[in-house]
């Protein structure tokens, strides 16, 4: 798989998460040259809504800076972008110009169109960007391992 602009980010789920009781974390290593990169991802599950969260390290693009990213799916086909983001240089977006669905054989399932967060008109300033509003085909939820970002800004 491979990632656009040479940035992408991959957060890898646990094989028994569904057997298990209370939240599991589990650190990937770091990948080899050309493969999406993986970067202390962790994957949590959340057993009060039985949804699966995603979540990244920090990320840097040009003068942006994303923190604390996180993707939530839920059984029913809902899914929540939470991260902050800052830029040294006013008037930027981050662009997540797609998320793929990825299986325990590494097939994509589906694939996010992009979605895009605020408009950073002051500089140095931590914005929340938040979408609540996102939806996958909710068949896939039980196949889901892994999620692929590709990004800009």
């Amino acid at each position: 798989m491979t990632a656009t602009a040479g940035e992408g980010y991959v957060a890898k789920a646990d094989d028994g998460y569904r057997t298990r009781r209370g939240p599991i974390v589990e650190e990937l290593a770091h990948s080899d040259g050309g493969q999406p990169t993986i970067q202390n991802e962790k994957r949590v599950l959340l057993d009060v809504h039985g949804a699966i969260t995603f979540r990244w390290p920090t990320l840097r693009r040009n003068d942006c800076t994303m923190t604390e990213a996180e993707f939530t799916i839920f059984p029913d086909g809902r899914a929540v972008w939470w991260s902050h983001v800052t830029t040294s240089d006013a008037d930027d977006v981050w662009l997540i110009r797609a998320l793929a669905f990825i299986d325990v054989h590494g097939v994509e399932l589906w694939r996010m169109p992009q979605f895009n967060g605020p408009n950073m008109v002051i500089d140095n300033y931590d914005y929340i960007f938040h979408n609540p509003n996102l939806a996958y085909p909710a068949y896939i939820f039980p196949h889901v391992r892994t999620i692929n970002m590709t990004y800009h800004c």
